[in-house]
């Protein structure tokens, strides 16, 4: 068990709320509800009042009880565990951020590959060129071919990518969906044929990018709306 289940355990024992928890020890019902599922860890302190309220050792609080220790001996204990459960949190987020990452760059890549499949045909180029071949690209669309063409296909997939890796998931999550309803409402929506002689005769990089930086700014909000929730 980890200490947020064991805190969970005791808690429940005592027939306590988390409410009163919090209460008692002066920090937000949302602090206890993060350290009993894990996300964050109790401080020394807290978990020294948590072990006075709750009636449990701090070695049996901390998973290593051991009646014959000393005061001292429990304390360094406690720090040691302290300190395990932060490595063990920092390895869980590192882990959960890779994995948002590699969701994103999965999601990029079946767009980009599946359009070429479904719009070019191999026989026609070289494995390079049916991958990364400009001509290609413009065989699926004009705007992912002028995507593709000016590096914003790899801007963006680097763009939400980097931003999960740093933690902002939903930043990432939400401007992979801005990204493919900017593609797919440019392509059908942005064909200008009138303008055509004049050279505007597709405004799809328009709809798109319009798409794609309100997606950053959802992103943004949806992150800042996170944190504000955390911190109540």
């Amino acid at each position: 068990m980890t200490i947020g289940e064991r805190i969970h355990a005791a808690r429940k024992s005592k027939g306590l709320s988390q409410e009163m928890i919090a209460a008692k020890l002066g920090v937000s019902r949302q602090a206890v509800t993060r350290w009993e599922s894990g996300k964050s860890n109790p401080s020394t302190s807290n978990l020294l009042q948590l072990s006075a309220l709750l009636e449990i050792p701090i070695g049996e609080l901390c998973g290593t009880p051991d009646p014959a220790q000393t005061e001292a001996e429990q304390l360094l204990a406690l720090s040691r565990c302290v300190q395990d459960q932060k490595v063990k949190s920092r390895k869980q987020m590192a882990r959960s951020r890779l994995s948002c990452a590699g969701v994103l760059l999965l999601g990029y890549a079946a767009v980009y590959l599946l359009a070429r499949l479904l719009f070019v045909s191999p026989s026609d180029y070289t494995v390079m060129g049916w991958l990364f071949g400009n001509d290609a690209a413009r065989q699926v669309g004009y705007l992912y071919g002028w995507l593709c063409q000016q590096g914003l296909f790899l801007f963006s997939l680097l763009f939400s990518v980097f931003v999960a890796l740093l933690g902002q998931r939903r930043l990432g999550l939400i401007t992979l969906c801005g990204f493919i309803a900017g593609l797919v409402l440019g392509e059908l929506l942005g064909p200008y044929p009138d303008g055509a002689s004049l050279g505007r005769g597709h405004y799809g990089w328009l709809i798109w990018g319009i798409i794609f930086l309100c997606s950053i700014l959802m992103g943004c909000f949806a992150e800042w709306m996170t944190r504000r929730k955390a911190q109540r």
